[in-house]
């Protein structure tokens, strides 16, 4: 089964509702005019995909994220991310900068935001830095999913500074409900009623800062210690089934009919859609720029 669509009509309703991007695609390289997208359904023997591509150009880049995700505990649930960051996010806010939105952002505006929400912070020197930005989700049943946001920077220490500052005064306050992180992390921990048992986590630890949810979820993120997807069969498969367009996306099927089950505990429609999903060993997708391709992949258990 294929699939295509031309982004020509899209461009043209954009324009009929005043949105002409015209400017804003150029200033991000982007050539979208005869352009467009098949995507189709492939059949395979231990495989279902969906492999498709875009003959559309642009200055962005997907980058691999593959080196942190793998770095992400074994037990993830799904584990996601992009490479590359801080240079796509420079290009867009300097795109935006210099063409603005019509009728939404004036030209220059970007920059009198940033230079406002500065202060003695270099946010645009804090963004060019990002390297990587990729979440994970963990845990068996409802209570104790956690999960993280982890950003990798190749300039860290004007944020570790920041949290540092910030870890003093925690400490000083005395509030029972945030504490500073132990050891040498720099970083606070926010304990919520509704979240009990897991509190907020902001930290930062080598090249990494860290926002997540949950104590044990928060500082594997931050060290990437101990069982990893590195380790996790099902996660080699999808890195595998990916090898040309690269791993941006990873979903063990395993421990999702597993939280499946838990929270539909007596539920037969539960359990029925929990035994569908393990038919699967794992959920892949992947993207190549310089192809111009991308896949989602359904691997079957043997």
């Amino acid at each position: 089964v294929s699939v295509y669509t031309a982004n020509d009509p899209y461009l043209a309703s954009l324009k009929e509702q005043g949105f002409d991007l015209g400017g804003l695609y150029s200033a991000l390289g982007m050539d979208l005019e005869d352009s467009g997208t098949v995507a189709s359904l492939v059949p395979e023997e231990n495989e279902i995909s969906i492999k498709g591509y875009s003959n559309a150009g642009s200055d962005l880049t997907s980058g691999d994220p593959s080196a942190l995700l793998e770095t992400f505990p074994a037990d993830s649930i799904v584990a996601a991310g992009s490479g590359d960051v801080g240079e796509n996010a420079t290009k867009i806010m300097d795109a935006l900068n210099e063409e603005g939105i019509p009728g939404v952002l004036e030209p220059g505006q970007v920059d009198k935001f940033v230079k406002e929400a500065s202060g003695q912070i270099d946010v645009k020197g804090i963004v060019e830095s990002l390297e990587t930005v990729a979440f994970f989700v963990n845990g068996h049943n409802q209570k104790n999913l956690g999960g993280a946001l982890v950003a990798t920077s190749s300039d860290i220490k004007p944020i570790e500074n920041s949290l540092r500052g910030i870890s003093s005064l925690v400490g000083l306050a005395g509030d029972a409900s945030v504490r500073p992180l132990p050891g040498d992390v720099a970083g606070f921990r926010v304990f919520t009623d509704e979240l009990p048992g897991r509190p907020i986590v902001v930290g930062v630890k080598g090249d990494r800062m860290v926002i997540g949810v949950g104590m044990k979820a928060s500082l594997n993120a931050l060290t990437g210690k101990g069982q990893t997807l590195a380790d996790s069969d099902a996660y080699k498969a999808a890195d595998e089934s990916t090898s040309e367009a690269g791993l941006d996306m990873f979903a063990d099927p395993a421990n999702i009919a597993r939280l499946i089950k838990t929270a539909g505990a007596g539920d037969s429609e539960a359990a029925q859609i929990a035994d569908i999903v393990r038919k699967f060993q794992y959920m892949a997708a992947g993207s190549s720029d310089s192809e111009g391709s991308f896949e989602f992949n359904l691997g079957l258990q043997e």
